[in-house]
C-alpha cells in the first residue's frame, strides 16, 4: 500500500512540474548572415547600412516583455519575398505582425529568420516581439536566471521568389595533386513560385589579390516551392588555405539573373582549411594541432581576444548565451 502512494505522489509531482510544450513554427531553416543587394555597387556602397532591400530596425518601443516597432514594405518589394532576422531574445517569443501571432521560437539564443510575405501589406506594417515572462523554456536551461526582456540586432530584408537561401562549404585534399585543396562551394538556391521558374547563377570566387579562382554560371529550374543545390569546384593552393598563423579569405561573389535582368547580388567572404583526426589527434591542413583552450562569456572584446592569442590560447570554449557576431569575425 505504501509502494502504491509513493507511486501516486511521485506522477503528482511530476504534474506539477510539467509545462506545457509549444513547438517552434513559422521559422525559417537556419542560414548563415546572407545580405542581398540589387548590384555590386549597392553592396560596396551599403557599408552595413541600409539599401532598398535592407533596413535595419533599430527603433523599438518596450512596454514590460512587449517590443514593437514598425517597418514600410515598399511597392518595389511587389512579387518578392520580405524577411525579418532577430538576433537573439532573452527567452523563447512570439512574433507578431499587424496585432496577428505569426511565428514563436524556443531556441531564442540563436539567430532566427521569419518569412512575413504573406503576412505583410505594402505600405507601413506594425511588428511585435513578446518575449515569454516568465520563460517557457527556462527550467531546461539551468544557465539562465531570468533575466529582463531584451532582444538583440533585427533587420527586414526583400529578397526575390527565387533566391540564394544559404552559402555552405567543404573541402578536401586533392589525391591527384598534393600541393592542392578541392573546394566546394555550394550554393542553396529556393523558390517560392507556384510554378517552374528559371535562373541563371552567376558565380566568381576572388583571391586575397583579386584574381579569379573560379569563375561561371549555372542554370537552375525549379518547380513549385522548391529548393536545390547549385555546387562548384575550385582548386586552392595549399599555401593559400586558412591556417591560424595565417587567416586567409576569398571573396565569393554571386549574381542572380531571371529573364535577362539581374536579381541579387551577394559577396561573402570565405576561408578553406581541411579539419581532420589522425589517431586521435585533430590535425588543420594536415598538420597536428594542440588546443589550448580558454572559456570565455559569449561577448567577450576583440581585445581580450587578441590578449589570448598572444598568451598562446587558440580555442574559445564558450559560455551559454547569445554570441555576438563581431565575436566570429575576430576569431575568423
Amino acid at each position: 500500500m505504501r509502494s502504491i502512494l509513493s507511486i501516486i505522489a511521485l506522477f503528482s509531482c511530476c504534474t506539477l512540474a510539467a509545462q506545457e510544450y509549444i513547438p517552434t513554427y513559422g521559422r525559417e531553416l537556419p542560414r548563415g548572415e546572407v545580405i542581398a543587394y540589387p548590384t555590386a555597387q549597392e553592396a560596396a556602397a551599403a557599408s552595413a547600412g541600409d539599401t532598398r532591400y535592407f533596413t535595419r530596425l533599430a527603433d523599438w518601443t518596450q512596454k514590460d516583455n512587449v517590443f514593437s516597432t514598425e517597418f514600410t514594405v515598399p511597392f518595389a518589394w511587389a512579387n518578392r519575398q520580405v524577411f525579418f532576422h532577430l538576433g537573439w531574445a532573452s527567452a523563447d517569443y512570439e512574433v507578431r505582425v499587424n496585432g496577428k501571432t505569426v511565428a514563436y521560437d524556443s531556441d531564442c539564443s540563436t539567430p532566427a529568420e521569419f518569412n512575413l510575405t504573406r503576412h505583410a501589406q505594402e505600405g507601413r506594417n506594425t511588428l511585435e516581439i513578446v518575449v515569454s515572462a516568465p520563460s517557457q523554456v527556462a527550467r531546461l536551461e539551468s544557465w539562465k536566471s531570468d533575466p529582463a526582456p531584451a532582444i538583440g540586432p533585427a533587420w527586414v530584408m526583400s529578397q526575390p521568389t527565387l533566391r540564394v537561401r544559404d552559402v555552405l562549404t567543404k573541402s578536401w585534399r586533392s589525391s591527384e595533386e598534393n600541393d592542392k585543396v578541392m573546394a566546394e562551394i555550394a550554393l542553396v538556391v529556393k523558390t517560392e513560385s507556384l510554378n517552374p521558374r528559371t535562373s541563371r547563377i552567376h558565380y566568381e570566387l576572388l583571391t586575397p589579390a583579386g584574381s579569379n579562382a573560379a569563375i561561371g554560371y549555372k542554370d537552375v529550374t525549379l518547380d513549385m516551392r522548391r529548393e536545390d543545390t547549385v555546387r562548384f569546384l575550385a582548386r586552392i593552393p595549399d599555401s593559400m588555405l586558412w591556417n591560424p598563423g595565417r587567416p586567409t579569405q576569398y571573396t565569393l561573389r554571386v549574381k542572380t539573373q531571371h529573364e535577362g535582368r539581374y536579381m541579387e547580388y551577394i559577396e561573402l567572404p570565405l576561408g578553406f582549411r581541411t579539419v581532420e583526426l589522425h589517431n586521435g589527434l585533430l590535425a588543420v591542413n594536415g598538420n597536428p594541432v594542440a588546443l589550448r583552450t580558454r572559456e570565455v562569456p559569449p561577448h567577450f572584446p576583440a581585445e581580450e581576444i587578441a590578449k589570448l592569442r598572444e598568451q598562446g590560447f587558440n580555442t574559445l570554449r564558450l559560455l551559454p548565451g547569445p554570441v555576438s557576431p563581431t565575436l566570429y569575425a575576430v576569431c575568423d
